[in-house]
């Protein structure tokens, strides 16, 4: 899937992200898609292992709570919020990873 405001998706990760806080600097929708996970604010260049992933994780339940209960997603058919956290950590704990790629996990988790 495409970033693109046409998305309810990419529109709801890209707000869910604002609402969190996530965005150092204010980011424009466009600017948002291609951003890494680096360069969120939850993320720590200089940690590893264990204090990524607990940053993922801690960002991850924030943002399927978001999703669901703000922005009105529902999982998909054999999701549940444990399954939809951890397919979320996943993407969360990976420097190089875009919100693009983020969006595309969350639409394989969510319909909005």
């Amino acid at each position: 899937m495409a970033w693109n405001r046409t998305s309810n998706t990419c529109v709801s990760v890209y707000g869910a992200l604002d609402d969190l806080k996530q965005y150092g600097t204010p980011t424009t929708f466009e600017d948002a898609g291609p951003l890494m996970m680096k360069y969120l604010a939850f993320f720590n260049t200089l940690a590893t292992g264990g204090p990524v992933s607990a940053a993922a994780l801690a960002i991850a339940t924030a943002l399927d709570e978001v999703l669901t209960d703000s922005y009105a997603g529902f999982y998909k058919t054999g999701i549940d919020s444990n399954k939809a956290i951890a397919e979320l950590q996943l993407i969360l704990k990976v420097a190089n990873q875009t919100v693009e790629d983020l969006s595309n996990t969350a639409d394989t988790l969510y319909t909005f």
